[in-house]
């Protein structure tokens, strides 16, 4: 087999390991996968052993080939290695300089990057929804889970080992997991306790935020923990540090929602989860004011004489697309389609007249033939004629 010729973008005197590997990278990757990327930097740290083949690799860290390219093409992906292919083997392995974590990377893992010969453990059976489990690898290993906002802490799936270690060391953690399981009403998953860790610990939330954020989505029929942490983020980019601070923002959330029900007439009742959900992605995903959407529901009673969730969608819908953001973007809107709609009809009233009116042919079977022509005087004289 030809020798992969290895090269680096950069000159290192000894092996060395970047910090940034070991705190953002080792952590998240399979062992096997962290001996072949060391392996690596040794190799070409020795110029004799810059041209080794697959096999050699492979027999060092007792692996097979396979193991080994699973494990470049994993840092490859990870921008750790620039790699050229034959077919799908490696010969030639650049080694690139470690600056930060590559935007949008994960080490979600894939059915073929995992080393052969390992046995995975099965994945958390009880999770909520996928979006729940993104970012944990089929080892229940830590797994960063999003990396899109630099702004932002990478997020870390724990092993159960890992978590038992730092409830052992935390009690405030392992009364946090104990009060969210009361609320919810169930026993936490591994992902769903990795995301209490990372809100307690990255987002620096304290404990008496935390257990109000776990009130907060009960309160509003959100279990999935995914909208927990979404929650979260959101009072992070916002500011809030205390529980006062997010129990205010609460109290604004619930007058925009009594002023929908007021505007439909319901105001006797609270919202059902259905109808919680469109008054919340009018207001946090589509970022509309209670003007707007007030000014929606009347719309909707004027046009069908009853609430309904859905029409009222269907117009807020609408006027995002349109880029509306007050009351008067919606007349301008409206005498924008008005005047569109004039000059269509004229345009149209415009063509219509300047075709040729044509006069319809007669097809009435009775004037298919010629006429014929009679001289009435000279029939009358001929009659006249006649009789006597």
């Amino acid at each position: 087999m030809a020798p992969i010729t290895l090269t680096s973008t950069y000159t290192p005197n000894e092996t060395t390991i970047p910090n940034i590997f070991l705190d953002m990278y080792m952590p998240s990757a399979n062992g096997e996968f962290v001996k072949v990327y060391l392996c690596l930097l040794r190799m070409y740290s020795n110029p004799a052993a810059r041209s080794s083949t697959l096999t050699e690799i492979a027999d060092l860290l007792n692996h097979t080939e396979g193991d080994v390219i699973r494990a470049i093409k994993y840092w490859e992906k990870a921008g750790l290695l620039s790699v050229g292919y034959n077919g799908d083997i490696p010969t030639s392995i650049t080694l690139l300089p470690i600056s930060r974590k590559p935007s949008g990377f994960t080490t979600d893992t894939v059915p073929d990057s995992q080393p052969s010969g390992r046995t995975d453990s099965p994945a958390d059976s009880s999770m909520e929804s996928a979006a729940s489990q993104e970012g944990t690898n089929a080892l229940g290993e830590q797994t960063p889970v999003h990396a899109t906002d630099t702004s932002l802490p990478g997020k870390y799936n724990y092993s159960p080992a890992a978590i038992k270690r730092m409830c052992d060391s935390d009690d405030n953690l392992h009364q946090l997991i104990f009060v969210a399981e009361k609320l919810f009403g169930k026993t936490l998953t591994n992902s769903e306790i990795s995301t209490i860790i990372y809100i307690h610990n990255d987002l620096h939330f304290s404990d008496e935020l935390l257990e109000y954020l776990f009130e907060y989505c009960v309160s509003l029929e959100k279990r999935s923990f995914r909208y927990l942490e979404i929650v979260a983020i959101k009072w992070h980019e916002e500011g809030l540090v205390t529980a006062e601070q997010a129990k205010q923002q609460h109290e604004i959330h619930s007058k925009k929602v009594y002023s929908v029900m007021k505007a439909f007439g319901l105001n006797d009742r609270k919202p059902g989860k259905p109808e919680l959900d469109f008054i919340t992605k009018w207001y946090d995903d589509y970022g509309f004011e209670t003007e707007l959407v007030i000014e929606a529901c009347n719309r909707t009673i004027q046009a069908l004489h009853k609430p309904s969730f859905e029409y009222t969608d269907g117009i807020l819908s609408n006027w995002r697309k349109k880029n509306v953001h007050t009351i008067s973007d919606i007349e301008s809107a409206e005498a924008a389609h008005a005047e569109s709609r004039k000059n269509s009809y004229n345009a149209d009233k415009a063509a219509a007249s300047s075709h040729t009116v044509r006069t319809p042919k007669n097809n009435n079977r009775f004037n298919n033939f010629s006429q014929r022509k009679y001289d009435f005087n000279a029939l009358e004289k001929q009659l006249i004629n006649k009789k006597d």
